[in-house]
Order: structure tokens, then C-alpha cells, then sequence
């Protein structure tokens, strides 16, 4: 008897770990069309870039600023900041 319900335990989550699997595939579709396709639309429509890493100063190569304060040591690293 148990080997019966040890076999239709192991049907029953084959069966909803396919269920689980179909739902989440649309759910994630429905969410990528419902959030990520409006947002991606009005940035076409505004000309906004995402990934705008162009520099405001284009005389300046880079905005690096050096560090003045000499050699890493223990104390300077045991204080943080």
C-alpha cells in the first residue's frame, strides 16, 4: 500500500513541477511585456540613452583624482575613512 502512494506521490509532483515550470515561463513573459517593454519604449521616444557614460567636460580625459596620502599602511589600514 505505501509502495502505491510512495508512486502516485511521485506522479502527482512530476505533474505539478510541470505546471510550476509553464506558469513561471508566462509569468516572467507577462511581466517583461507589462514592465520592461514600456520603459524601453519611452526611452526610444525620448532619445535618452540607458548607458550615457559620456563626460559633461570633453577637455577632461577621465575625472580620476590621485591619492596624496603615501604608502598603504597597517593603521592606515585599520581605519576605514
Amino acid at each position: 500500500m505505501i509502495a502505491l502512494f510512495q508512486a502516485m506521490w511521485r506522479r502527482q509532483k512530476r505533474f505539478v513541477h510541470g505546471i510550476i515550470y509553464w506558469q513561471n515561463w508566462i509569468l516572467m513573459a507577462v511581466v517583461y511585456v507589462v514592465a520592461v517593454t514600456p520603459v524601453a519604449l519611452m526611452m526610444r521616444l525620448f532619445g535618452k540613452p540607458m548607458l550615457d557614460v559620456t563626460l559633461p567636460d570633453r577637455q577632461k580625459k577621465s575625472y580620476w583624482t590621485e591619492r596624496s596620502e603615501g604608502p598603504m599602511t597597517w593603521e592606515r589600514a585599520r581605519r576605514r575613512f
